[in-house]
């Protein structure tokens, strides 16, 4: 409200008298009205914090304690997932139904004299060389995890012809069982050839494999990087895990 000064004049009654301000009685009621209505906004907001909290008490929620540490509650709707502890700041807790370490994954260089390629893997990994008969698989090398969950391989193939035919050729006469495979070419780093994204039935354990292969041609070899994962354990990690093999490799 905007307020501004005037003059007052006085009026004169009878006898002399001088008459009350009118102006003054004014402001008075309005300060009347003003006391009234702050009283009221009070009284309301008092009203709302009183109700809120006898809602807030009686809502249900869930408690979480560790030890004199930490403790919190929380809507039975949210879920505590896992708690991880970081080793370097002891005091520090981050929150299980188990406690897990989250560790870096490290990766060793492998090298291929014989093959010509060198590329990178996780250093839980176990390499194993096997030989082919034939001259058409020059190269073989199977990795794997230590639990046996991820597996694969890389090949090196004698291929003087179009590997876009070969691979056309291959999988029109696969007698695999596919869920689902797409197929599209693709750039990666300086290596340039197609990508296989598939899950298949694999023949002994009757089990689901989620499937990603890159291949590419160099001269007259043709280059295959394979990576099997079961369908129910793939995640984001594990396909990180193939694309930094494949960004690795480099033939020479």
């Amino acid at each position: 409200m905007l307020q501004h000064s005037f003059p007052l004049k006085r009026k004169v009654g009878p006898k002399g008298r001088k008459a009350g301000n009118t102006l003054v009685i004014m402001i008075i009621k309005n300060l009347k009205k003003k006391a009234i209505t702050m009283s009221l906004l009070v009284a309301f907001w008092i009203g709302i914090f009183f109700f809120s909290g006898l809602i807030t008490k009686n809502m249900a929620v869930s408690q979480f304690k560790i030890d004199n540490v930490l403790s919190f509650s929380y809507p039975p709707i949210l879920i505590i997932g896992s708690i991880y502890v970081n080793e370097q700041h002891i005091e520090s807790i981050a929150a299980s139904s188990g406690i897990q370490k989250h560790e870096p994954l490290h990766f060793s260089t492998y090298i291929s004299l014989k093959g010509r390629f060198v590329f990178e893997y996780p250093s839980i990994f176990t390499i194993v060389e096997k030989e082919f008969p034939g001259g058409e698989i020059k190269y073989h090398v199977d990795f794997k995890d230590t639990q046996g969950a991820i597996h694969g391989f890389v090949q090196v193939w004698n291929m003087p012809y179009s590997l876009k035919e070969f691979l056309d050729t291959s999988i029109a006469n696969s007698t695999l069982t596919y869920k689902h495979f797409k197929s599209r070419e693709l750039d990666i780093e300086d290596k340039r050839g197609y990508l296989w994204d598939y899950t298949v039935l694999g023949d002994a354990d009757n089990t689901y494999y989620k499937g990603l292969e890159f291949f590419f041609k160099k001269n007259d070899s043709m280059y295959r990087i394979a990576y099997f994962v079961p369908e129910k354990e793939w995640d984001k990690a594990k396909e990180n895990i193939f694309w930094s093999i494949v960004k690795s490799f480099q033939a020479y």
